[in-house]
């Protein structure tokens, strides 16, 4: 439903390049696949790793205007949420929480 196959190739140029690639996943919108799959660049994602579950304990992507290069908001994600934020006036400001547990 997510055709991963067509971007999983991006996963694996990113680790090969730069160490690590990023697969997130979350829950889809109205007219998307229930649970949807991204393949996020290393030069826009990072994780906190954890040595004792030897997986990411929370990740961060930032969104990018590809015409500007400016960040225009972030994705944090938890084990039990995540969180969309936009720049703000004075910082940023959450748009969207999937507390998904």
């Amino acid at each position: 439903d997510n055709e991963l196959a067509s971007e999983s190739s991006m996963a694996h140029i990113d680790a090969f390049i730069h160490g690590v690639g990023f697969a997130m996943v979350g829950s889809g919108d109205v007219g998307e696949p229930d649970v949807l799959v991204t393949i996020e660049s290393a030069l826009n994602a990072t994780g906190a790793w954890s040595p004792r579950t030897r997986r990411l304990s929370s990740g961060l992507v930032q969104m990018v205007d590809e015409s500007t290069g400016r960040v225009t908001g972030w994705v944090y994600m938890t084990p039990r949420s995540t969180v969309t934020l936009e720049r703000a006036r004075n910082g940023f400001k959450i748009v969207a929480r999937d507390d998904h547990n």
